[in-house]
């Protein structure tokens, strides 16, 4: 069963084991808020709309859901800034498809539990500096 929710303009499918957020002009107006944790507040909804539509917790703690949300983000940020920049034109040949790639691969942040995402656990491993990744990147 697939849900749909918004959270604060952001928009957000859930499938059971899976929380997925899109990359767009929404999430980035949400993560720059000022004064605000708002990745944490994130994964916290996250988590909790996750519990009400499937009855049981989102294997994913929410330092963890943080982190992915926040490197996914500004890594997209970044990508499509070098893509958009005035850079020579056999630098640009050189990054162009690799920025495209990673453009097509952040597009949509898929959090998934451990069983289902074979990533996951490069996000868990980050939870012991979460504190500080989330203060870099969540400002």
């Amino acid at each position: 069963m697939t849900e749909q929710r918004t959270f604060q303009g952001v928009s957000i499918t859930f499938d059971e084991h899976w929380a997925r957020i899109v990359t767009d002009a929404a999430l980035f107006a949400y993560l720059e808020r000022r004064g605000k944790k708002d990745a944490s507040l994130l994964a916290v909804y996250l988590k909790s709309e996750y519990e009400t539509i499937y009855g049981k917790p989102l294997e994913i703690s929410a330092d963890s859901l943080a982190i992915e949300i926040l490197i996914h983000a500004y890594i997209d940020k970044l990508a499509k800034a070098l893509h958009g920049a005035r850079l020579p034109e056999a630098l640009l040949d050189a990054l162009g498809p690799l920025l495209s790639r990673i453009e097509a691969s952040t597009a949509v942040i898929d959090c998934g539990e451990r069983c289902v995402d074979n990533n996951r656990f490069v996000f868990d491993g980050l939870e012991p500096f979460a504190p500080l990744i989330i203060a870099l990147l969540d400002k």
